[in-house]
């Protein structure tokens, strides 16, 4: 064994990668480059639903009506002026004001939102944004800000009015709903690869070769340009994914080092930096090469054989996701005081008692959209005592329902501008352990989506790649190019025994479900809302300009502008729970396998392993496994606190003494 070789391209890294951090794909350069969004703003977090329709009865956010001598002034603080483009975003009601910046007017360029910013009319600290003619421009209340933000407490206020068309200026209790969006490179973005094991000849196999690592030698396909650079480092570790204490410190890529014996796995690093705003490194390949030599294998490995394996690949999402805890006593609760696990009792299978917890949620109330009066809260409490709300409330509903039962929910919205229904619609996705993803559930709609063909529900990633190639094809997105006709690839899944509703021949696109609505979607990165209860947006679902939302952004759908946090890559949205990711190695002593386990899985309880077919028991994470003469067959799997556990994953091995 000489000379083992692991390449990455850096599209194989970046999408495997364990973090991939203030970076992103450059599909032009073929390159992982450093991140390029900023966003500058200080109303966000307060943002609060305004509307004129006679129905709408909730107490509405201050606003500036702009007409003669009425005039509103932002001032937008740069700290790095450089950048490749500038967005300035305004709210639909004040899309037809003039705007000057710095005394200078930007030009209207038939982008109602989001208008192009001219480079030269910018500077660094303070820029000075001034609305006036016709328009309406909406205060986030300071209170509002502050509860969402406490960290802004001592920002100096940046939002002002005049009366007298400029001659003097007051300011306001809050903040115009006037943001910046910057196409300018992150100063410092980090990559992670994904766990390799050392000895590349033996890397697809789950039993460890036992070798000796002398040196590695990294080699990377990069540009720097002035002012940018790219530092690799690496560390080592004794378990097949990272654990504190079980892997080496992260030391230079140059540097020599001391692989201890017990050290089969390692991972690289990248850290791209620039100090000039407009440029990036870019990181094309990393290929690491291994000086390893074999060491003596126990007399009895001779006569062992691997039959057969499944282990499974941990997908990691560079949003930091926070997950409640089922042991929170208002899910605790929520739990008892509505009998679920009464309510999906007798179920066949985990994906029927989520779709009869679906079921349950869907009923408890008529839709209602809450116009007036205390708007609901993120709690299923309330709004299951209040019995009203629209969509938004039955997908926080289902998400705590379902973490209260040792299920992982997330909630996510989307919406389609231009398209036969533009409005926002609220729905979750769900952790489904038997299919292995994550699934879209519409708790509002009581459905969910499937494929005809293999009969497997859809995530919401895999219903927007249908919707955008059945409703687009080829053609350019814009409102008037779209199909009327729903897909050919997706069925509906309903309640009653899992059955699909057939679509109807030639059924116009309005009478579907509103599958269509999944064309930008952003993702709330957290569902711990018991034991966080701020931040959240406020009267979601009559807006939608809350900035922290990470946006899903794949080719072919246009950009939003509002947002600071977007990502087009995959693993970011499509990470997986519950599963064990595990190694054997063969003993000295005939017959005993050493076991590593390891596992990403919120709210971890214990693993547990069946020998034989014999019955499932809780295990260590490293244990000695005794075969016996002939077939031989291990089981494992992760259980979190509320005894779900995810898919298993096995080894077969024959050992002929």
């Amino acid at each position: 064994m000489s000379d083992p070789t692991h390449a990455l391209s850096a599209r194989d890294a970046f999408e495997r990668a364990m973090h991939a951090g203030e970076v992103r794909w450059d599909e032009a350069r073929q390159g992982v480059v450093l991140y390029d969004r900023e966003l500058i703003e200080d109303d966000g977090p307060g943002s609060r639903a305004y509307s004129t329709e006679p129905w709408y009865k909730l107490a509405l956010p201050e606003i500036a009506q702009l007409d003669a001598g009425v005039l509103v002034k932002k001032i937008l603080r740069l700290e790095r002026p450089a950048a490749l483009e500038s967005r300035l975003y305004l709210h639909p009601t004040s899309r037809d004001a003039e705007v000057r910046i710095n005394g200078r007017p930007v030009p209207a360029d038939g982008a109602p939102l989001a208008r192009i910013v001219p480079e030269e009319l910018l500077k660094a600290g303070d820029n000075e944004v001034v609305l006036s003619g016709q328009g309406v421009v909406i205060v986030a209340p300071r209170a509002d800000i502050l509860a969402n933000a406490p960290d802004r407490a001592n920002r100096p206020p940046r939002s002002f009015k005049s009366l007298d068309g400029g001659k003097t200026w007051q300011p306001i209790d809050g903040e115009y709903r006037i943001r910046l969006q910057r196409i300018q490179y992150a100063s410092a973005g980090r990559l992670v690869s994904p766990v390799l094991k050392l000895a590349a000849a033996n890397a697809g196999e789950p039993l460890v070769r036992r070798c000796k690592v002398r040196a590695l030698t990294l080699e990377a396909a990069a540009d720097a340009p002035n002012g940018t650079r790219i530092a690799f480092s690496v560390r080592t570790g004794a378990t097949p994914l990272y654990e504190e204490g079980s892997w080496s410190a992260w030391s230079p890529a140059a540097a020599q080092h001391s692989i201890p014996p017990a050290h089969a796995y390692f991972q690289w690093q990248a850290e791209l930096t620039t100090s000039e705003p407009a440029s990036t490194p870019v990181l094309r390949q990393v290929t690491v090469r291994e000086e390893a030599g074999p060491e003596p294998a126990p007399p009895w490995s001779a006569a062992v054989r691997v039959d057969r394996f499944h282990n499974e690949r941990v997908r990691y999402s560079s949003m930091p996701f926070a997950y409640e805890d089922p042991r929170h006593p208002k899910l605790v609760e929520l739990r008892t005081k509505y009998k679920l696990e009464e309510v999906v009792r007798g179920t066949a299978s985990e994906f029927e008692a989520l779709v009869r917890l679906r079921d349950w949620v869907s009923k408890q109330w008529e839709y209602n959209p809450p116009v007036e009066g205390k708007f609901p809260g993120w709690d299923a409490h309330e709004i299951l005592e209040r019995k009203i709300g629209f969509c938004v409330h039955y997908a926080i509903t289902y998400a705590q329902c379902c973490a209260a039962l040792g299920y992982q929910a997330r909630f996510l919205f989307g919406q389609h501008p231009g398209g036969p229904d533009a409005g926002g619609h609220e729905v979750n996705e769900v952790w489904s352990n038997e299919y292995n993803k994550w699934v879209l559930m519409d708790a509002k709609e009581n459905l969910h989506h499937v494929d005809p063909h293999t009969r497997e529900p859809l995530s919401l990633m895999e219903v927007q790649e249908r919707m955008v190639r059945m409703m687009y094809a080829d053609r350019e997105i814009k409102p008037d190019t779209f199909s009327k006709m729903p897909p050919q690839d997706l069925e509906i899944g309903t309640c009653e025994g899992l059955s699909l509703e057939p679509r109807k021949e030639n059924e116009p696109l309005e009478q579907w479900p509103p599958w269509f609505r999944w064309f930008q979607v952003r993702y709330m990165p957290r569902n711990d809302w018991y034991t966080r209860p701020r931040p959240l947006p406020y009267e979601q679902g009559f807006t939608w300009d809350w900035t922290d939302y990470w946006v899903w952004e794949p080719p072919r759908i246009p950009r939003l502008h509002q947002y600071r946090r977007y990502t087009s890559r995959k693993a970011d949205l499509d990470w997986s729970l519950h599963q064990v990711c595990f190694d054997a190695e063969l003993t000295d002593e005939p017959g005993v396998v050493r076991v590593k386990m390891c596992t990403v899985t919120p709210n971890f309880e214990c693993f547990a392993v069946d020998l034989d077919g014999g019955g499932w028991r809780k295990e260590d994470a490293v244990f000695l496994w005794k075969l016996h003469t002939g077939a031989n067959r291990i089981e494992m799997a992760a259980r979190n606190c509320m005894g779900r556990e995810g898919r298993p994953s096995f080894l077969e091995l024959t050992w002929n003494v």
